[in-house]
């Protein structure tokens, strides 16, 4: 692939996850690593991914103020501020075919599980909510995929579509300035990254623009079922790969 095709898939990818973005209140990282890890390595993909969602974060940041779930969010926050650190040091130490596999295998069973309707029981206690900022932080911090546990567990309550993306909003707005701040200490943050963040940060404002629009004029119900079908296959062509090239690399 030439370099200018690889940059205009690239931008792609970033538009459509930041419509997601936009609309469902998660989905950017899954959906923007997802689609580009299937030509690029999954570890240069997360520390700008990290870059992006602040920005992403702050576009949404007024509604967040408003909607969210005051009894999710502080134990959301502290079970990643726990959980984050353990994330970024598997990134620092797993490469290659293994990481993708975890990062595919991460979306795929996360959007199979909410498309199946699975959810815990008795998922709204306190030690619970705890549980999900911690295995959130450790998904966040490995792959920038922490939404995906955070939106598994929220659909199993009883809480609104605007609380629900209202909240991750501000979830992921602490959470990826945290795993930012943890990867350049890591040593993942190199300084090409912020200038491919900065062209990534046009086509994503456009996505979350789009996407905001979205939300407030359609079903919320028929949108979330397609993004996770999207991702199913997303995570599917991922795990596929990974697999393959496992294979490769021990015949």
């Amino acid at each position: 692939m030439t370099a200018v095709w690889d940059q205009a898939l690239c931008l792609l990818a970033v538009f459509v996850a930041a419509c997601v973005r936009g609309y469902a209140g998660f989905g950017f990282s899954a959906i923007s690593i997802g689609i580009m890890s299937l030509w690029r390595a999954p570890s240069e993909l997360v520390p700008i991914i990290f870059i992006l969602e602040v920005p992403a974060s702050l576009l949404l940041l007024r509604e967040a103020i408003r909607d969210y779930s005051g009894r999710w969010m502080k134990p959301l926050i502290g079970g990643s501020a726990l959980g984050i650190p353990l994330g970024i040091g598997l990134l620092a130490g797993l490469q290659g075919p293994g990481l993708q596999l975890v990062v595919s295998g991460t979306i795929c069973a996360g959007a199979f599980a909410v498309r199946l309707g699975w959810h815990p029981r008795h998922a709204d206690t306190h030690g619970f909510r705890w549980l999900t900022g911690v295995v959130s932080g450790i998904l966040n911090g490995l792959s920038a995929l922490g939404g995906i546990a955070c939106a598994v567990m929220l659909y199993s309550v009883s809480i609104t579509p605007a609380a629900l993306r209202a909240t991750l909003t501000l979830l992921f707005l602490f959470t990826d300035a945290y795993g930012l701040a943890l990867a350049w200490l890591a040593g993942l943050l190199q300084p090409h990254m912020l200038g491919v963040a900065a062209l990534w940060a046009i086509p994503l404002a456009l996505g979350i623009y789009c996407g905001s629009r979205f939300f407030h004029a359609s079903d919320t119900r028929l949108f979330r079922a397609r993004v996770f079908g999207l991702l199913t296959l997303l995570g599917a062509a991922g795990v596929a790969k990974a697999a393959f090239a496992l294979a490769n690399s021990q015949s």
